[in-house]
Formats: C-alpha cells, sequence, structure tokens
C-alpha cells in the first residue's frame, strides 16, 4: 500500500508469482488507448521477460559461435578433400547447429571432457570453448569424433602426439580422485606426509 492506497496486483503466467503491477509493463500507454479504457498491463513480469531476455541473447551467441567454427572448420575439411561443398558437414557428417549448440551447453554445464575442469567464459566469453576433430585421419563424424572441450585442452593437444595425449587423459580422473583425497585427508595424502614417509624409509629402512 502506497499513501494509503491498495496496490493492485497480477500473476504472472510464467513463474506463477503475484506482484504490484507496477512489476508488469504497460501495454498502451495513456496517448495510445481510447479515454475511459483501462490500462492493461503484459502476461509475463519484468523479472521473467528480463529472464527470457537473457536466455535468448544467450541462444544467439550460442548459434553465432556453432555457425563460425563450422564454417571455419569447414573450409579446412574442404581443402583436406573430406568434403566437396560446406554444406557436405552437415549432410554428410551431422554437424547441424542445433546438436553444436547442445555440445557448446554440454561444455557450459558439465566442464571440458578432457581435463575435465569447469570452464568459465566470464573473461574471455564463449572463446574458452573449442571443437575437436578427434582424429583427423578418419572421417569428421559429428557424433563419434567431434569434440567440444576448453581451448587449453585442444592447444595441448594438437602440440602432443596422440600416445603422451591418450596417457595424460587416462591420467586426469586420477589427479582428481587424488585431490578430492587430499581435501579429505591432507595428513594422510598431503605432499608434505609423503616426503615425511620417503625421509621415514631412507632413516629406517
Amino acid at each position: 500500500m502506497a499513501d494509503g492506497i491498495p496496490q493492485r496486483t497480477k500473476r504472472c503466467v510464467a513463474c506463477g508469482g503475484q506482484y504490484f503491477l507496477a512489476f508488469f509493463r504497460p501495454i498502451n500507454t495513456k496517448v495510445s488507448r481510447p479515454p475511459n479504457t483501462p490500462q492493461s498491463y503484459r502476461d509475463r513480469c519484468i523479472g521473467c521477460e528480463a529472464q527470457r531476455k537473457r536466455e535468448e541473447q544467450a541462444a544467439q551467441r550460442y548459434r553465432r559461435k556453432a555457425k563460425a567454427t563450422r564454417d571455419r572448420h569447414a573450409v579446412k575439411l574442404k581443402r583436406d578433400r573430406w568434403i566437396e561443398h560446406c554444406d557436405d558437414l552437415e549432410e554428410m557428417y551431422g554437424w547441424s547447429l542445433d546438436e553444436m549448440v547442445k555440445g557448446i551447453k554440454r561444455v557450459l554445464n558439465e566442464g571440458c571432457p578432457y581435463c575435465l575442469e569447469k570452464v568459465d567464459p566470464t573473461e574471455r566469453g564463449l572463446g574458452v570453448i573449442t571443437l575437436d576433430i578427434f582424429n583427423p585421419q578418419i572421417p569428421p563424424d559429428y557424433l563419434t569424433n567431434v569434440v567440444w572441450c576448453c581451448a587449453m585442452c585442444n592447444s595441448e593437444k594438437h602440440k602432443t602426439s596422440p600416445e603422451v595425449w591418450g596417457a595424460r587423459l587416462s591420467m586426469w580422473g586420477r589427479w582428481r580422485q587424488h585431490q578430492r583425497r587430499v581435501d579429505d585427508s591432507p595428513e594422510e595424502y598431503g605432499l608434505f606426509d609423503w616426503r615425511v614417509r620417503e625421509e621415514q624409509g631412507r632413516l629406517f629402512p
């Protein structure tokens, strides 16, 4: 209630919340609506409208990222004779923008499938997420030979032999498990304790 006047409320069709009319954008203004016509308001509250706008903007960014990535790889794959035309990537190998957008979202939500670390686009935006053709020697099928990953892993992978990269990948899970053990029991698994054990082993064989 403001100045003794009861505030009218309205329920948002998106979230179901009941809010003051001030939290809804008006549909018609005093200038546009006929005389003696009551003011009407949108069905979504301002909060839900803002949230939907952010989601739409994010979806557009993901799609632009997917398209730019596909176009860039198409040029290289055409040069390497995997395709004749850029459109062949989607038609022959399943590089649809919808599937690529899902892959981008998966890395944002679940982290890099190589290093298992979370990806933070705060500073570099979606540039922290890149697409890797896992084995360039076989057809670039999207479902079986394409991986969205963090930019650091993609860069490291291209500098490393397949044998070393495979060995490195097998250790990420082990490293993460060790970190959890150190956090849970630093006295038993911490670096200092291992050094003490090694020293004691040399002194007291």
